[in-house]
């Protein structure tokens, strides 16, 4: 009686010792700031108490095709191996993240079912199990190691979410303690209770440092493109120029423009660079400089047909005799050139723009213009809509050698050019519904037209009212040139 009670006390002995090692283990985690530190502590803690040859902790990610467990740190002792491989990915590329899914009977990896289930999972010997665990035994082949014995346990964070996996290879017995067993499955329960709580905190830490890193960038490009429209629009006498952007993101890919060209004559662009985002911004940014750069540079262009483009009804005499002589090639080098250059040099990308450029003489009312497939602007007046200055050739960036008529049209006094983006007509209520341009149109022939920025307010509000206060599905940009009586 006396031997057995001996024997009982001394599994006691060494399971309280088993329970303040891995309250040790436990504290030293619950203190570590490093996140990768985190990681290979909650590793060389958990082999310590099992005894384990090997550790493999996952870490559970989202991905669009559903959750997987992606290998986080692997030791092995008799490897000689201990990789941090969220640290470093490329270290162990052959092994392939382990795919979550509801179905449990045929799982691929003992994680898996450890992580599907929120249980432990035991094998006393993998090399005898059947052909099931397709993923434990790709690890074994990937890194020439022998899997036998194996416990695997979830990571649950402080509201018992599932934060990973850890997986202990080849465990041993020691002192009449089996890895096994259930008090050290209750040790390894609270053990792990202290880590998936720390590392639930350090995720979470990470996710919002990433977030306010994302955020600040954002903030930076923003500034950066607001910096690229111009801070003030040209002053010239009898003529009311306005515009307004609102950014459906916090960058853009929208832009409007309008500057003097030489001898007083005016450059309006508005232009839309295709998708959304950084992406867009980027090419904004692009697409704006190259533009102004160009239309302001002097080329010496010696035949008729370079400066004006041939036409399938007229000569390029007669064309060019109808043309003003002043800004037509200028028009035509910022346009031309951007589209070679953005289609030779970025196709990859397979970005693009539509864009419309005018120039506009102020003293006679003429605006030559090149449409490059964008929404045709209006031309306005009292009475109504007179004109859309339709397409003269595609979107910029497309083909190199895409052909680019040069229009002219002519404005009188008390009309009014209006450009516009493709997200005023494409602006969706919260049912979906477009707003439209024959609700543009409708806009503005409802009352009369008294100023560009009158107009600009008026469309605005009514294309804010129409989404009712959700966010803008596309950028909305709108320029407008008002001939004042």
């Amino acid at each position: 009686m006396t031997e057995a009670w001996q024997e009982q006390m001394a599994t006691i002995e060494r399971q309280n010792a088993l329970m303040r090692q891995a309250l040790d283990l436990g504290a030293s985690i619950a203190t570590e700031n490093d996140f990768n530190a985190v990681l290979e502590k909650i590793v060389t803690g958990a082999r310590a108490l099992t005894q384990a040859d090997a550790g493999v902790l996952f870490l559970k990610k989202a991905t669009d095709q559903g959750d997987i467990l992606v290998y986080a740190y692997l030791q092995a002792d008799s490897l000689q191996l201990n990789l941090n491989l969220i640290q470093n990915p490329h270290q162990l590329t052959q092994l392939a993240p382990v795919i979550l899914r509801d179905n449990l009977d045929n799982p691929s990896a003992l994680a898996a079912r450890s992580a599907l289930t929120l249980a432990p999972v035991q094998i006393a010997d993998l090399s005898q199990a059947s052909t099931e665990w397709e993923c434990d035994r790709d690890f074994d082949q990937a890194l020439g190691y022998e899997s036998r014995a194996c416990l695997v346990l979830p990571l649950r964070g402080h509201d018992q979410s599932l934060m990973g996996v850890i997986k202990l290879i080849n465990p041993t017995p020691t002192d009449n303690l089996n890895p096994f067993d259930l008090a050290v499955d209750e040790v390894m329960g609270g053990f792990l209770t202290l880590a998936g709580s720390k590392l639930q905190y350090k995720l979470a830490y990470q996710a919002q440092a990433s977030w306010i890193k994302q955020e600040r960038e954002l903030q930076i490009g923003r500034q950066i493109q607001l910096d690229f429209l111009p801070e003030n629009l040209p002053q010239v006498k009898g003529w009311e120029i306005a515009a307004k952007f609102c950014p459906a993101r916090e960058v853009a890919g929208d832009f409007y423009d309008s500057f003097i060209i030489g001898q007083g004559r005016v450059g309006i662009v508005i232009a839309d660079v295709c998708d959304k985002g950084v992406g867009a911004a980027l090419f904004m940014s692009l697409f704006r400089s190259l533009l102004r750069i160009l239309s302001q540079q002097n080329y010496s262009l010696s035949l008729l047909d370079e400066i004006t483009g041939p036409a399938k009804s007229e000569t390029a005499k007669s064309r060019l005799s109808r043309l003003p002589s002043i800004g037509t090639q200028a028009l035509k080098n910022a346009i031309e050139r951007t589209n070679i250059y953005i289609a030779e040099n970025h196709y990859r990308t397979n970005m693009f723009a539509t864009i419309f450029f005018g120039i506009l003489d102020p003293a006679t009312g003429k605006l030559i213009y090149i449409n490059g497939g964008h929404e045709a602007p209006f031309i306005c007046n009292a009475q109504g809509i007179k004109q859309r200055l339709k397409p003269t050739g595609p979107a910029v960036g497309v083909f190199p050698k895409a052909n680019f008529n040069i229009e002219l049209t002519q404005l009188e006094p008390g009309d009014l050019f209006l450009g516009f983006t493709d997200g005023v007509p494409d602006a969706r209520n919260p049912e979906g519904k477009l707003y439209s341009e024959a609700a543009l149109q409708q806009l503005i022939e409802s009352a009369p037209i008294t100023s560009a920025v009158e107009l600009i307010d008026r469309i605005d509000t009514a294309v804010h009212a129409h989404i009712a206060g959700i966010d803008p599905f596309d950028d909305i940009t709108l320029i407008s040139v008002y001939y004042q009586t």
